[in-house]
């Protein structure tokens, strides 16, 4: 099963401002070390994923400075937002694309601005999640093992063992918590159970796929049918598409993920935690 990468880079960094701005946003700046964030983020995929593999979600405005960092991606995989919709719609787009070339690839879901300090555990970590993926059809969250309560994360409250033959642990996901306050996010920490949601995923395409579909309501399924369709219906390669076209995907993509209000898969509290016919599993890292 091939396995694909898709690297969020779309935000601004607002928190960094001034020296983030929209022109020039932190995952295009050497923030840590000589290289940019965003080139660091493929570096970190070395033996894990091709650089033919490698996609990239931006902003239109920022595309042309990501293949200029990043010349060894090809430019077909390479995705400019005519306007932000934050993370669901962003993963929807990457998920269209991948699911007209290769449906039964997995797709790893990275944002391009994460500082990883232990490369291997990281690597470990992505590579057992993917076989967690493939075996199991789940939907997998990267979780990370807190150190204090920190308020501007979300947790991961985690179930039972999976006991999947791999290192990095994988549990099943009893529920997934909105950014908490001081006092709650300390009885997290304290009861050993719960981990900061990374935004790092890892599942199938025809899995994501499917979730998404699965979750669409009276209102939004037909603008899901026009992506998927639309996609599958191209003429050329996917990426090849005019700009028109691209901005119209990219407004279907929008209003198909309406229902998630702008939060990432997997939904927030308020929503179901697991999909139909759908597992969610969580690993700690």
């Amino acid at each position: 099963m091939k396995r694909y990468a898709v690297i969020l880079a779309g935000g601004v960094g607002e928190r960094l401002w001034p020296k983030s701005r929209a022109s020039q946003p932190k995952h295009l700046q050497p923030i840590i070390g000589e290289r940019t964030m965003i080139q660091q983020t493929v570096d970190r995929l070395e033996g894990l994923v091709p650089p033919e593999r490698i996609c990239v979600v931006t902003a239109e405005a920022q595309r042309a400075l990501v293949l200029e960092q990043l010349p060894e991606l090809d430019p077909r995989n390479v995705f400019g937002e005519p306007v932000g919709r934050n993370t669901a719609p962003a993963i929807a787009l990457a998920a269209a694309a991948l699911s007209g070339r290769e449906a039964n690839a997995t797709m790893i879901v990275l944002s391009a601005d994460h500082v990883v300090r232990d490369l291997d555990v990281f690597r470990r970590t992505l590579a057992d999640c993917c076989t967690a993926a493939e075996a199991t059809g789940g939907l997998v969250t990267i979780g990370i093992v807190p150190t204090r309560p920190e308020t501007g994360y979300g947790y991961i409250h985690r179930g039972a063992d999976a006991e999947m033959k791999c290192k990095t642990k994988i549990y099943a996901v009893e529920s997934f918590v909105e950014k908490p306050d001081e006092r709650t996010a300390g009885r997290y920490v304290a009861l050993g159970k719960y981990a900061w949601n990374s935004g790092m995923f890892v599942w199938t395409v025809s899995a994501i796929c499917a979730a998404f579909g699965s979750r669409q309501t009276s209102s939004t399924s037909c603008a899901w049918r026009r992506l998927m369709l639309s996609r599958a219906s191209a003429t050329q390669s996917w990426a090849f598409l005019q700009a028109s076209s691209m901005r119209e995907l990219s407004q279907t993509a929008s209003a198909a993920c309406s229902w998630i209000s702008a939060i990432s898969i997997p939904p927030r509290p308020d929503c179901p935690t697991t999909f139909p016919r759908q597992r969610n599993w969580t690993s700690t890292w």
